[in-house]
């Protein structure tokens, strides 16, 4: 099977999975479109990798979402611990956290962040490099709830 016909069905399986929150769904959905636009940086294979991973995440989490690690710590920490819980392997459970990096970062990065934010009432994102580009791409106060 090639890259582009496992892409398609983890894409595939993103929009129909039953244990994929909405807010998760969408957050995937912009994940897979940043690092479509940004194919210079991230190879086909390296797309799937990351994207299947967080994917997992997203399918895993009892109590929480993929989108809550967003904006929150502890959210971030939960799923860390649930990959230490889960991948014993070095290299699988490095290759995880660094998903879980790579989708932060690139969620967070650009000018529609704060229309899923918004559809979804997550609030902004807290971290203060997330914070500062907000600022500046929208020339805008942020929200009182963002300290």
């Amino acid at each position: 099977m090639t890259t582009a016909n496992e892409l398609k069905n983890l894409r595939e399986r993103i929009a129909e999975s039953d244990e994929i929150a909405d807010i998760d769904r969408a957050v995937l959905d912009r994940f897979d479109d940043r690092l479509t636009l940004l194919n210079q940086t991230y190879t086909d294979l390296r797309h799937l990798k990351l994207l299947r991973h967080v994917t997992i995440i997203a399918e895993s989490l009892p109590d929480e979402t993929l989108a809550d690690a967003l904006d929150s710590r502890d959210a971030a920490e939960d799923i860390v611990a649930w990959v230490n819980r889960t991948y014993s392997n070095e290299e699988t459970n490095r290759d995880y956290r660094s998903a879980l990096r790579v989708f932060g970062k690139r969620v967070t990065d650009g000018d529609d962040w704060r229309q899923i934010a918004t559809e979804f009432d997550i609030g902004a994102p807290k971290s203060k490099r997330v914070k500062r580009q907000l600022i500046q791409t929208h020339n805008e106060e942020l929200p009182d709830n963002v300290a």
